[in-house]
């Protein structure tokens, strides 16, 4: 196999690798100290040799004491899956080890040559002594490896020919009780919002006189609002607005929408994102974020839930509040929220109590119920997990 690596614990990134510069530049878990840095670079010159060496070790390097591997091979049958196993082989030894060891870890597929263009994944993960040896799977985005993304000029694989780049740090989180301990910091690595081109209408936003319809928020015990809209905007970015503005139903005759279950906040959300394709405000309360989502699932408006499910992930996501956002989430048809939050509560699993997962099972409603059971099916199955990746034919 022809293939060269190398390692460094010196912390220096090449530019090709903002995920890894972003996760250095992350405050460690409730300010613990880092314990080791550790770069590691894998130009990988046969990448269809590597893939087909199921099984077979491919590469690894020292961290802590422990033998750390990588394995990337083609998943089960399927040729054109790639999974990607990453952990220690060995816990760390010595004084620690009977503690759980903290790993913030950053993984990047790169072109070959050209370093600005590759996909990757950042998150954190325990490993538990004699539990979870492998600790989380890696997540990188499903896509074909040789088809050019958007916002690229070319396929990240070329010449059957690939970078993989690994950063990780051991963070010291002794004496630190995890259970209580949010992680919303890197959040951000479970749903990233879709990248999609501003709309043309911003100027008229909220304008008087380019409106020829209105949306009126009611409430219970407050007087109606009414929102000046034009009915273009949002017959373009979604099906049901078009249909209720070209019926002979009220709102067709009236040109007028009424709103009862949210407040006024989130429909001007909904209502700009319409005429931009943004959101301006990344701070919406939870509650908000809620009924935005519920907005767009009902007025089926494309790359809506996606934004409002990245600003719930990104500012309300905790240990603490999974179970209650997947009981949220599960009745939506959109499921790209609950999907975020499934790979959140499998990443970090083992750092419920007991108590934690009897809580959750008990009080906890569908949404939960059918969290766990996945949960429980997967890693009886994957034996902590693999991740797929689409390679090229």
């Amino acid at each position: 196999m022809a293939s060269t690596s190398s390692s460094s614990s010196d912390g220096e990134m090449r530019a090709f690798r903002p995920s890894v510069l972003h996760l250095a530049s992350l405050t460690p878990r409730c300010g613990a100290k880092i314990l080791e840095e550790k770069t590691f670079i894998w130009n990988i010159e046969s990448f269809r040799t590597v893939v087909t060496r199921k099984g077979t070790l491919t590469e690894g390097f020292e961290c802590r004491g422990s033998r750390w591997n990588i394995f990337l091979h083609s998943h089960g049958n399927d040729v054109n899956a790639l999974s990607v196993l990453f952990g220690p082989v060995c816990t760390v030894k010595g004084p620690n080890a009977s503690s759980r060891v903290c790993v913030e870890s950053s993984l990047a597929l790169a072109h070959a040559e050209d370093d600005t263009i590759f996909t990757h994944v950042a998150l954190r993960q325990t490993f538990i002594p004699g539990v979870t040896n492998w600790g989380s799977p890696r997540r990188v985005n499903t896509f074909d490896l040789s088809k050019v993304r958007d916002a690229f000029s070319r396929p990240i694989l070329e010449g059957d020919r690939l970078r993989f780049v690994l950063y990780m740090r051991v963070i010291d989180t002794l004496g630190q009780d995890l259970t209580k301990t949010t992680t919303t910091d890197d959040c951000h690595v479970y749903i990233q919002p879709p990248v999609i081109s501003p709309r043309s209408y911003a100027r008229y936003l909220f304008d008087v006189k380019a409106s020829d319809a209105t949306i009126a928020v009611k409430r219970p015990g407050t007087e109606s609002v009414k929102i000046p809209v034009s009915k273009l905007p949002l017959m373009a970015c979604s099906p049901v607005f078009d249909a209720m503005f070209r019926s002979e139903f009220l709102e067709g005759q009236t040109a007028g929408v009424i709103v009862e279950d949210a407040e006024e906040t989130p429909v001007r959300a909904m209502i700009e994102f319409a005429y931009t394709n943004d959101i301006s405000t990344n701070s919406l309360s939870l509650e908000y974020y809620k009924q935005l989502y519920n907005l767009a699932e009902r007025y089926e408006i494309t790359d809506l839930p996606a934004i409002a499910a990245a600003g719930v992930v990104s500012n309300y996501l905790t240990m603490e509040t999974v179970f209650e956002l997947l009981d949220f989430a599960e009745r939506y048809s959109n499921q790209v929220l609950y999907n975020a939050l499934f790979e959140f509560l499998r990443d970090h699993h083992t750092m419920y109590s007991e108590k934690g997962w009897i809580f959750a099972i008990e009080n906890g409603g569908v949404g939960v119920a059918k969290a766990i059971s996945r949960l429980l099916i997967k890693n009886a199955l994957a034996s902590q997990g693999f991740v797929y990746i689409k390679a090229a034919r």
